[in-house]
């Protein structure tokens, strides 16, 4: 369980006193020095702040954090890769470890993790500047003692896969005894960290064509200690540009997305993002959901949160931008509140099990509903609502 007091005491990140968070390093748009990026995760609802912390600018936004909570940024020079530790009292980051993985160390890093014994791994990939784009990537056992230069890192193995340049792996976390990461095109990846042997969570997605692919960058990743995977992604737009970053979950089932109420960040920089586990609200809920692309799209809703026995009703809209809706009389949770408006539509209801977790039976929706869905729960024996989400297929 990750724990972040220093930095929560110093410069006041944990905003909410129950929230969990995710946090990273960014550099923003105007100009402004580099700093830290905050999502407070509260009970129904999902905070941004961004805090400008100093005019140090980490070459990379790959980060990790280690079991006593130091956030550390990935620092790249010509020789060497150099952790950066987040010094909470300096508000800076200040030296801490360097390793050597060979020339052009820019072109190599792609992914920092600690394990539960704080063993940092670091996923490599395009293997020299000549061959700019190989057919494989690497993963490494680090030693990053304070001080410390690890010029020669133990190689744990080879992820032979084919990297060009519409695929390549980005980002690296540890959960529960295996790292992950992400490959585009072909989604979340399980890696062993003993042999380096990885497969996809969806093995049919590895299929998809860059094409399809490539209109979503993943920039960072984290898991939760529950199990759910955050990403942030960066849309490429029709014209080439990029659209500003967003927090998303990803449903590791279908490799869907659905963005946690539409916070857009205005950064340029790639940035790493890790999640620290604070105490969680009672009556938590938290959702995802996934459409299948055909003319009539299944839907599926899974979530988690609730006491055991207790029922969830999910609603959708496909108004994007119309104020808060009242759950109309009639339909159960009548007379709540959510955060989603314009018309309302009933999906169904789901009992949780006995861990509190829920799926929604499934329905269906007309194709053209995609990436134009909003939805979200509320939980019958309360009136506690979910955050909302939108569907990205």
């Amino acid at each position: 369980m990750k724990t972040l007091f220093a930095l929560i005491s110093t410069i006041a990140l944990a905003s909410a006193a129950n929230a969990q968070q995710i946090i990273g390093n960014y550099t923003p748009v105007n100009g402004d020095p580099n700093g830290m990026i905050e999502f407070n995760l509260t009970q129904n609802s999902v905070t941004l702040a961004l805090y400008s912390a100093n005019s140090y600018s980490p070459s990379s936004g790959y980060s990790a954090i280690n079991s006593s909570g130091d956030f550390f940024a990935q620092h790249l020079n010509y020789y060497y890769v150099g952790l950066r530790r987040y010094d909470p009292i300096l508000n800076d980051y200040i030296a801490h470890s360097t390793f050597h993985l060979g020339d052009f160390e820019n072109f190599f890093s792609r992914g920092l993790a600690f394990d539960d014994n704080d063993q940092l791994y670091v996923l490599k990939c395009r293997e020299n500047y000549r061959a700019y784009y190989e057919n494989s990537a690497y993963l490494y056992k680090v030693d990053s003692q304070l001080g410390g230069q690890d010029n020669n890192p133990t190689l744990v193995g080879t992820l032979s896969t084919t990297l060009d340049a519409d695929s390549e792996f980005s980002a690296l976390d540890y959960h529960d005894g295996k790292l992950y990461s992400y490959l585009a095109p072909g989604g979340i990846v399980e890696i062993n960290p003993n042999t380096a042997d990885f497969n996809y969570l969806n093995p049919t997605l590895k299929h998809v064509s860059p094409l399809d692919a490539s209109h979503l960058v993943v920039s960072g990743l984290c898991i939760s200690d529950s199990g759910v995977f955050y990403a942030l992604l960066i849309r490429i737009l029709p014209n080439g540009w990029t659209d500003f970053p967003f927090l998303a979950i990803i449903d590791p089932e279908t490799g869907a997305f659905s963005p946690i109420n539409e916070h857009r960040i205005p950064f340029v920089a790639n940035i790493g993002i890790e999640f620290i586990e604070g105490p969680t609200p009672p009556f938590a809920l938290w959702q995802s959901g996934t459409t299948g692309n055909t003319p009539l799209g299944r839907f599926k809703v899974k979530g988690s949160g609730a006491n055991a026995n207790e029922q969830v009703a999910v609603y959708f809209t496909t108004d994007l931008t119309a104020p808060p809706a009242t759950i109309p009389a009639g339909l159960p949770g009548a007379g709540t509140q959510l955060n989603i408006g314009g018309t309302l539509h009933y999906l169904g209801t789901a009992t949780a099990d006995q861990n509190g977790a829920f799926k929604v039976p499934t329905g269906g929706v007309p194709a053209s509903f995609r990436d134009k869905l909003l939805f979200q729960g509320v939980n019958l024996s309360n009136s506690k609502t979910t955050n909302f989400f939108r569907v990205i297929m």
